[in-house]
């Protein structure tokens, strides 16, 4: 233990002060502590442990009140633990009475009539630049470097750091970086703008008194891009018109000096190619044109067509948003196209007329809906003015059909039709077109009418002209260009052609219908085959009716034997005919002798024939031939054949 004493008078109400600074001397803990005594008084102004390992107090300053006026021992003393190592020191300097203490002393113990306060250290203001976008880095050195302890002996730190009241956001990170960052709070500062915040800091003076510094930042503002938002649908018909969007109704500027009012629209595009125009001046606005490409879309059917627009400020910096338009489609006529066709007279021709129509609208169906102006149904058939028809089928194709209607062109030549068909889409829309139809001719066969003739039975060499009515459809056949090729008669009478255009058939009836009586008639089928100039034919008939002649009859001789005593009945017309099958034969005279029935004729022999009503003739050789042992009579009819009668000898009765 060591002591310093020192005695002197006090008066009433006086303060006696003095600084110390009590040093723990070396790294061993002790248990040393420090007193002062005033009088009869002890104060314990320190202990070794209160320092820590090789610590000490810092220069402290002890103020005493002196309650009354007296005289007393002021001393110092500083005992020690008797440890080996070396003893605590106590140091004091400037002991004073009346000492004036300003607002940099702070108490930091006190008593009944004492007090011990330290001098603050003095922490000076800091200054730090950034702009709005940037963070400012400085060190706790820098800090502090204008910072000032009265205490030699302690080392000022910065404690921590006091954000309470500041707008951008700081740091510490420990290892003596500090860090102003804005955080965007600063960006409505325009180009050139400045603005300040603060921040503080609380310094240790290394003797458990704490003071708080400030530091003024300064924010040079930066010129920020425009805020470009996206803007909710807007609406627009495929037809038109065009429309104008105000796209920067809902953009904005950070900047102080900008605002949506002072944007501007510099390009915009739409993803579909469809024009947008932009004024770029100051507060336009983006005038959006839908076109054709529009046109596929039905009616009441919609498409999304986004805008992509870049907008600026007053300094040149830039944003983008899009703004999405839908259009809405409306309904496009359909378009129909002029068809073309072939066919030959014969033939119908099916094709599908929507083929080569269109419609804008792709969703739309067309289907035909008239033909010539007549509403058509699956199976309804239109007859045309050229006496063609058209079908529409279920399957939604037109057929046309000649129907017989060309059937005079000849082979190769071509004619041509035409009709119109409209469609319709479903939805209103309508068109028309119209197909023209090329008609090629084939070639027709001739048509060979049934004739009629008149022939004698008995006719030779006989020409029916059997071409006269016939005819061939086509332009360059007629009946005087069609041949007879060959022709056979039904009888077998006799026919002949020459094979040469225009001329007909000859006929012979070849003694085929001579049976037939004067005034009868008789019929002969001729079938003949003619044949155009391409080698298409036809087979006609001719009906040729016989009249007959009155053909002679044939007498044929008879021969009859008899008895000179007896007579007999002579047939004579058995063995006779008539070509005319029809004439009933009748004796009409007997040796140039006219005879009727019942009547007898006297024969040069004296025999005498008698015709009988059946036509039979009956000999009586009325006794002309006793006489003879045998004889022969000879008789002629009128119609000049021979009876020859034999009459055999007898041998008279007696």
């Amino acid at each position: 233990m060591s002591a310093i004493k020192r005695t002197m008078t006090l008066s009433a109400g006086t303060e006696l002060s003095f600084d110390w600074f009590l040093d723990a001397g070396n790294e061993t803990p002790r248990q040393d502590v420090a007193l002062v005594t005033i009088g009869d008084h002890v104060f314990r102004l320190a202990d070794s442990i209160e320092t820590g390992v090789g610590g000490a107090t810092g220069w402290r300053t002890f103020i005493y009140t002196v309650p009354k006026t007296m005289t007393v021992t002021f001393g110092f003393v500083v005992v020690n633990d008797l440890t080996p190592d070396g003893p605590s020191r106590l140091m004091v300097d400037n002991v004073r009475i009346g000492r004036t203490f300003d607002g940099s002393y702070v108490d930091v113990d006190s008593g009944d009539g004492w007090r011990v306060v330290v001098q603050k250290p003095s922490v000076g203001d800091d200054t730090l630049m950034t702009t709005e976008d940037s963070r400012a880095t400085t060190t706790t050195l820098a800090l502090l470097a204008n910072d000032v302890d009265p205490d030699p002996f302690d080392a000022m730190r910065i404690t921590g750091i006091d954000n309470e009241g500041t707008l951008g956001r700081v740091t510490y990170s420990g290892t003596g970086e500090v860090i102003y960052d804005p955080a965007g709070r600063f960006n409505r500062l325009s180009a050139g703008e400045t603005a300040t915040d603060t921040f503080r800091y609380e310094v240790d003076a290394g003797n458990g008194i704490r003071d708080v510094g400030t530091v003024r930042v300064t924010i040079e503002g930066v010129n920020d891009a425009p805020t470009a938002v996206d803007d909710p649908d807007v609406r627009v018909s495929a037809a038109g018109p065009a429309i104008q969007i105000d796209v920067l109704a809902n953009d904005d500027d950070v900047d102080s000096d900008d605002d949506r009012t002072s944007l501007k629209i510099v390009s915009a595009s739409s993803a579909s190619g469809a024009q947008v125009d932009v004024s770029g001046v100051v507060g336009g606005t983006i005038i959006y044109r839908p076109d054709v490409r529009f046109a596929s879309l039905a009616e009441g059917e919609t498409v999304i067509d986004p805008v992509t627009y870049t907008i600026e400020d007053r300094h040149g910096a830039r944003a983008t948003a899009i703004v999405e338009v839908t259009v809405t489609g409306v309904n496009d006529s359909p378009v129909a196209a002029d068809d073309r066709i072939d066919t030959d007279e014969d033939a119908p021709a099916a094709f599908n007329p929507l083929s080569n129509d269109a419609d804008p609208d792709l969703s739309d169906q067309l289907r035909v809906s008239a033909v010539e102006g007549v509403a058509v149904v699956a199976g309804s058939r239109v007859a045309l003015v050229s006496g063609a028809s058209v079908e529409f089928t279920v399957d939604g194709r037109l057929v046309y059909d000649p129907t017989g209607h060309f059937e005079e062109l000849a082979e190769g030549q071509a004619a041509s039709d035409t009709f119109r068909y409209s469609i319709e889409d479903g939805h209103g829309g309508r068109a028309e077109a119209t197909v023209s139809v090329t008609i090629t001719g084939r070639n027709d066969a001739p048509v060979a009418d049934r004739d009629n003739a008149v022939a004698l039975e008995d006719a030779t060499g006989l020409s029916i002209d059997v071409l006269a009515n016939d005819d061939d459809i086509d332009s360059d056949d007629d009946h005087s260009s069609l041949r007879v090729v060959s022709a056979s008669a039904s009888s077998g009478a006799a026919l002949s052609v020459s094979g040469l255009p225009g001329e007909g058939v000859i006929y012979d009836a070849a003694g085929r219908f001579e049976a037939l009586g004067e005034g009868e008639t008789g019929t002969d089928t001729i079938t003949y085959l003619i044949e155009d100039r391409h080698g298409a034919r036809a087979t006609g008939t001719v009906e040729v009716t016989i009249v007959g002649a009155n053909d002679a009859p044939l007498a044929a001789a008879d021969q009859q034997t008899v008895s000179e005593d007896t007579g007999a009945v002579v047939a004579v017309l058995a063995n006779d005919r008539d070509p005319d099958v029809h004439d009933q034969l009748r004796v009409v005279a007997i040796g140039g002798m006219p005879i009727a029935a019942g009547g007898p004729v006297v024969l040069a022999s004296g025999a005498v024939v008698t015709l009988s009503s059946d036509g039979t003739l009956a000999y009586d050789p009325a006794g002309s031939f006793d006489v003879l042992s045998e004889g022969t009579l000879r008789a002629i009819s009128s119609v000049t054949p021979l009876v020859t009668v034999t009459v055999p000898s007898l041998t008279p009765w007696p």
